[in-house]
């Protein structure tokens, strides 16, 4: 998130032409950046310094970094390379663990045979999760791995399987889906799959991220601009949404329909897959 920070703030610095605090923020994110590698094993970003574990949605930032516009943060080849060993370590039947490998494949089987030894005591609940935490699920990795999936590959039904574990857990089986927990229980002692703790959590606000990583939208207030780059083959019908506006981008093979369901859209120029359509002024109704 630091990182994702310093480039806002790089972009924020350059549109005000503010130079100091252009070069405060670059030397921040080189130093970041140069430091985030230090983590990397070849395959993955380890968790912690002089660990091996992987740890679900260490990229979070990178996420925020595409919703705003603002580009990758660190190598696209090895993103693509560490959402690759969060599935291949972490994955489950309801989403992603928080972490596995902090203290090799021993120390996480001692883990799920402690935490079975407390289900069958009694002791459930947040007690849990101070000895299981690695071997519960957190809510937002799945839904981040899809949009950061989107973004890296642009393979749009291998992608949305794994947001659509983690919500199908709510909206199928648990089927409470105004109370979206920040952990569910992970595999092997007894309540696979059911809430852990932080009930009433935010968890379904990170699923907004997928319809931006699908439409590929960036919006610009400085220079009233949006473009959009969708991951779909037409026809498709995607939403169109920044500040003050809502609506829907509607294609097919020979038309481009813009509808505004809400507000206001006046832009300087309207962008799809590279070509200018102009200025937009359209007004909701």
């Amino acid at each position: 998130m630091h990182l994702m920070s310093m480039l806002g703030c790089l972009k924020l610095s350059s549109i005000m032409d503010d130079t100091t605090l252009f070069s405060a923020c670059n030397s921040s994110f080189i130093i970041g950046q140069s430091t985030f590698e230090t983590l990397w094993t070849g395959e993955y970003w380890a968790a912690f310094s002089g660990g091996e574990a992987v740890m679900a949605d260490t990229l979070y930032g990178q996420v925020w970094a595409y919703t705003l516009g603002l580009g990758s943060i660190l190598p696209e080849d090895q993103m693509r390379s560490h959402l690759a060993a969060e599935l291949s370590h972490n994955d489950s039947p309801y989403g992603l663990l928080v972490m596995t490998g902090r203290n090799g494949k021993e120390g996480d089987a001692e883990i799920r045979k402690l935490s079975t030894m407390m289900v069958e005591s009694d002791s459930f609940s947040c007690n849990l999760w101070t000895v299981g935490q690695d071997n519960s699920i957190w809510m937002g990795g799945s839904p981040d791995w899809t949009t950061l999936n989107l973004h890296l590959t642009g393979n749009v039904t291998y992608s949305m399987t794994q947001a659509q574990k983690a919500i199908d857990q709510w909206r199928l089986v648990l089927r409470d889906q105004w109370n979206i927990h920040g952990i569910l229980s992970g595999e092997g002692y007894g309540y696979d799959g059911l809430p852990l703790c932080t009930s009433h959590y935010g968890f379904h606000m990170v699923e907004w991220h997928i319809p931006f990583a699908l439409s590929g939208q960036i919006y610009s207030a400085v220079t009233a601009t949006i473009s959009f780059s969708p991951k779909l083959e037409a026809p498709y019908q995607l939403p169109i949404l920044y500040p003050g506006t809502t609506g829907f981008l509607i294609v097919d093979d020979s038309t481009v329909v813009i509808s505004v369901n809400s507000g206001m859209m006046n832009l300087s120029q309207f962008i799809l897959n590279g070509a200018q359509y102009g200025a937009v002024m359209l007004q909701a109704g």
